[in-house]
């Protein structure tokens, strides 16, 4: 778990404020897995979805 300073950040929740990357695989495992991005959510709208295509 990472833990943040900063009271508005660290928590999916409605009301907090949403910026992630989702992988399709863990990096932690294979560092080479941040290459395989499956969506991108910048101020709580998705703005890359990668999850339907077969890269």
């Amino acid at each position: 778990m990472i833990v943040c300073v900063r009271p508005d950040l660290g928590a999916v929740a409605p009301g907090r404020r949403a910026d992630l990357l989702v992988l399709n695989s863990d990096p932690t495992a294979d560092i080479g897995s941040v290459r395989d991005l499956g969506m991108v959510i910048l101020n709580g709208e998705l703005t890359v979805d990668r999850r339907d295509l077969d890269l």
